[in-house]
C-alpha cells in the first residue's frame, strides 16, 4: 500500500490562467514537490486569513467547524487528498471521536485545506497524485515556512519575485516588490 507524504501549503495567489480564481501551493514534506490547486476566492480569503494569523470581528464559516466539531465531542486528526479525478482533487477528513469509531467525511479541497491551516493538522496525500498534479520541479519559493511572506528572507523573496515574473504574474510580483522595498527601507 501506498505510503501518505504530508504537504504544507508553501503559497496562496491569485490564477495568471482563470480568472477570479486563486491558487493555493502544496509542497511535499519528503520530496519537495509541489502541487498547484485552483480554488474560489471565498476559500483563498479564509487560507490567507489563518495564515496570517488575523482574528476577524465575526467567525467565517471555516472558523465555526473546528467549535463544532469540538464541541461534538471531536477532533480534527487530518486532511488527505486521496484521488484526483481530472483537475478535481478529492479530499476527505479524518476525524477522530471521543465515543465511537473515527470518522471520514468528503470535503472540497479547498475548504479541508482552510481547516487544516486553521486548526494546524496535517495534509496528506501519495505519489501517485502528487506525481500527475506536479509543477515545474524547478520552481521553488524558498525553504517551507508557515504563515505570511514576512518570515522569508530577502533573498527568498528575491528568488519569489524572479520565478512570478518569469510566469508573467504581474500583479503578484508587484506585491513582492513592495514588501522587498518594504524591508530595505526598514534595514
Amino acid at each position: 500500500m501506498e505510503q501518505p507524504q504530508e504537504l504544507v501549503v508553501v503559497g496562496l495567489s491569485a490564477s495568471t490562467s482563470q480568472s477570479g480564481f486563486f491558487v493555493v501551493l502544496l509542497e511535499s514534506l519528503d520530496t519537495k514537490q509541489r502541487i498547484p490547486i485552483i480554488i474560489g476566492e471565498a476559500e483563498a480569503q479564509s487560507i490567507a486569513i489563518a495564515m496570517e494569523g488575523m482574528q476577524p470581528p465575526q467567525p467565517l464559516t471555516h472558523d465555526l467547524f473546528p467549535t463544532m466539531i469540538t464541541s461534538l465531542g471531536g477532533k480534527l486528526k487530518q486532511v488527505e487528498i486521496y484521488e484526483m479525478q481530472g483537475e478535481v482533487f478529492l479530499t476527505r477528513l479524518l476525524l477522530q471521536r471521543s465515543n465511537g469509531p473515527d470518522l471520514t467525511i468528503d470535503a472540497r479541497c479547498s475548504d479541508a485545506i482552510a481547516l487544516a491551516v486553521r486548526i494546524n493538522v496535517p495534509i496528506y496525500s501519495y505519489d501517485s497524485i502528487i506525481s500527475v498534479a506536479i509543477i515545474d520541479p524547478e520552481f521553488r519559493l524558498g525553504s517551507i515556512k508557515r504563515g505570511s511572506l514576512q518570515s522569508y528572507s530577502l533573498v527568498e523573496l528575491a528568488r519569489i519575485l524572479e520565478k512570478l515574473l518569469e510566469k508573467e504574474d504581474y500583479k503578484s510580483a508587484g506585491r513582492i516588490r513592495d514588501l522587498i522595498s518594504k524591508r530595505k527601507n526598514e534595514l
